[in-house]
């Protein structure tokens, strides 16, 4: 899902940079539509994390909060701000940060 959040964003910049620049007025002038479509990738993103603890993929003792957190550390690849500046400092690859997001979630083993 993060992946496709950044592809989806990163081939917007570059293919449709017009349709990017709506969107960014969009942000500035109609927060209300843009605060639902970041609560429902939330919503995507707590609903993964309590399949994953259900499947015993993941450990957390707070889904909503572990599903936050996610949508937070990947919002510099995915938001449409964000993802046409280049970074102020340097950034992990999208690869590495999910892997240390995952990670984060995976059952701790032993005492």
């Amino acid at each position: 899902m993060i992946a496709a959040l950044h592809q989806d964003t990163a081939e917007r910049v570059r293919a449709y940079p017009r349709m990017h620049e709506m969107i960014e007025a969009a942000m500035d002038e109609s927060w209300e539509v843009c605060s639902h479509h970041v609560d429902r990738i939330s919503a995507v993103f707590e609903r993964l994390v309590v399949e994953g603890v259900r499947r015993g993929e993941f450990e957390t003792a707070d889904p909503a909060a572990a599903a936050r957190c996610l949508h937070t550390a990947v919002a510099r690849y995915t938001h449409p701000l964000l993802a046409r500046q280049p970074p102020q400092a340097p950034v992990p690859s999208l690869e590495t940060m999910t892997a240390f997001l995952l990670a984060s979630l995976r059952p701790t083993r032993g005492p």
